[in-house]
């Protein structure tokens, strides 16, 4: 299953919009100023150059810290074993010194499985309250809504948010729908709106289901920071998130 993935044209254009993606952090981080997507189109008109870039010798840690939610019981279900797969796939290309899995449905078999992969399994269900103040990447497929809110939320500003990216469903399809008004003024996902992230979706894998509106997402520090300049009471006022359904981490199997 990994091998084949890793081999296949599908994985390389994922690796290209995961690449594009950490490189906005990694010029956020560095940039000084000037109009950010204009200097990525300046530095690297095409996404292949920047994963060439990255691949070479020292320049393939970008990301300092991995975290995945929600991958389920991937030694019965067929759909987490190809997102595991992903999951291991991009461990390898990204290298991040720290790398963790997390579901509770996981199976003792399963935790000592990812153990054995390389991931460290948290010994608490954080419900995606993990915060961090390093470069990071969520990797959480066909998590719930607010699973994806809780990640934002315990990052909640520019400083952090800027940091991450976020490999999940689409932020754009939930702002589509038609939430309640409660969870429309709570939930980050709703809050950020479409100008302050970036959202590339994944290309269709053969296994539809398994990463179906799948997307990956960054938040341009640029952008964050107009939104700071506009409207200063933003990032100090959130609101308890009261919709949803996903502390339960309910998930079927397939």
């Amino acid at each position: 299953c990994m091998g084949d993935m890793k081999g296949s044209t599908w994985f390389q254009e994922v690796k290209m919009i995961v690449c594009d993606h950490v490189k906005r952090v990694m010029d956020g981080m560095q940039a000084s100023g000037g109009d950010r997507e204009a200097e990525n189109v300046r530095q690297g008109s095409s996404i292949a150059g920047n994963l060439a870039h990255m691949e070479g010798e020292g320049e393939r840690t970008k990301i300092s810290r991995m975290v995945c939610y929600g991958i389920g019981n991937f030694s019965v279900s067929a759909s987490s074993l190809l997102q595991i797969s992903l999951a291991l796939l991009l461990k390898d290309f990204l290298h991040p010194p720290s790398s963790s899995l997390f579901d509770p449905v996981m199976t003792g078999a399963e935790r000592q499985a990812a153990e054995s992969l390389g991931f460290t399994i948290p010994q608490e269900d954080e419900v995606g309250l993990c915060t961090t103040d390093s470069d990071s990447l969520f990797f959480m497929p066909h998590c719930g809504r607010r699973l994806y809110s809780n990640v934002l939320r315990a990052n909640w500003g520019p400083g952090n948010l800027s940091r991450l990216v976020v490999i999940g469903n689409s932020f754009g399809a939930y702002r589509m729908r038609n939430l309640s008004t409660d969870v429309r003024t709570s939930c980050c996902v709703e809050k950020l709106g479409e100008e302050m992230v970036v959202e590339t979706l994944l290309p269709k894998h053969v296994e539809e289901n398994s990463f179906i509106d799948t997307s990956v997402h960054s938040f341009p520090l640029k952008k964050l920071l107009l939104r700071e300049q506009h409207d200063k009471e933003f990032w100090r006022e959130l609101a308890a998130d009261v919709g949803g359904d996903d502390h339960s981490w309910t998930r079927s199997m397939s």
